[in-house]
């Protein structure tokens, strides 16, 4: 009776073996991933640079966060709320992700903002989600005397966040996702 299982078990071995010839296997072709972040990072870069206004944020209430202090007790939709403007940074830290800097207009309150571009690799395999990965922050040089429009940004949970970035260049359109503190999303129209 043993034998006739091992019989059975060594010809399906066998003929599974037989149907791993070179000519049935399928390559995948091999991904360069630092490439396609250069190349990316090149296409992502003049449909980034410009003037985007937030026109819609969506901001989820959380009660860990400090959303209580700018008055934020339920979820909340923003239109129009600020202005960003973007220009590509003279440093490049890694040649595979580029650095970004400009400001965000805040009733009519001008700061210095920047924020480093990473791939999303699941668009590099499937070209289809967001592009990119960002740390948005602020970008002060010198201390100073904190304003409270940048609170309220802070608190908001737009400054100082981890976003997946999706830019839609026919539409001049982009939209940015949070990651953790508390804005679930933000459409962005070009100016």
């Amino acid at each position: 009776m043993k034998g006739k299982y091992l019989f059975i078990g060594l010809t399906i071995l066998s003929l599974t073996l037989m149907g791993c010839t070179p000519e049935n296997v399928v390559l995948v072709p091999k991904i360069n991933y630092d490439q396609a972040s250069i190349d990316l990072m090149k296409e992502l870069t003049p449909q980034l640079e410009g003037r985007w206004n937030l026109r819609q944020v969506d901001v989820k209430y959380k009660s860990y966060n400090r959303q209580s202090e700018i008055g934020i007790y339920q979820d909340t939709t923003f239109q129009n709320l600020a202005t960003l403007t973007v220009v590509r940074s003279s440093r490049q830290v890694y040649s595979q992700y580029f650095e970004f800097e400009g400001t965000i207009e805040y009733k009519k309150k001008i700061y210095p903002i920047k924020f480093n571009l990473l791939v999303h690799y699941g668009w590099i395999e499937k070209k289809q989600g967001p592009q990119a990965v960002l740390l948005f922050q602020y970008n002060s040089k010198v201390d100073h005397v904190v304003e409270p429009e940048e609170n309220f940004l802070e608190y908001l949970g737009l400054i100082n966040d981890n976003f997946n970035l999706e830019v839609f260049p026919d539409k001049r359109k982009m939209v940015w996702k949070g990651l953790s503190r508390g804005i679930e999303k933000i459409d962005f129209e070009k100016q």
